[in-house]
């Protein structure tokens, strides 16, 4: 039998930031409030959570690196989205994400 596949710090978070933003995207907003950290989710309740980021018109967000060192990630993305009806317009963001209870969580900005 091989050994197990190790998988990266930087693969195991560029996945959950696309499983979040994937999640964002679909408006399945209750699966995307699970990747904040648990003491997030504790302060910050659903129901703003989910009026800060419903109503966005994105139409693709992919990561497009993540770098780690230690306990911090820092993940950047291209985002696709919808300026008016007709033009579109693409940008860069970085969201920063850490290690906590053994499990990767974004810091949330929102």
């Amino acid at each position: 039998m091989p050994p197990p596949i190790k998988i990266t710090a930087e693969q195991k978070v560029a996945l959950r930031a696309q499983e979040r933003w994937d999640a964002l995207k679909a408006r399945q907003y209750e699966k995307a409030f699970t990747y904040l950290s648990p003491s997030m989710r504790e302060t910050l309740p659903f129901e703003v959570f989910r009026g800060r980021i419903s109503g966005a018109n994105w139409i693709d967000i992919r990561v497009t690196k993540a770098t780690c060192e230690a306990e911090v990630c820092d993940v950047i993305l291209r985002m696709d989205y919808n300026v008016l009806q007709n033009l579109k317009d693409s940008q860069q963001i970085e969201e920063k994400w850490f290690l906590e209870r053994g499990e990767w969580w974004i810091v949330y900005r929102g």
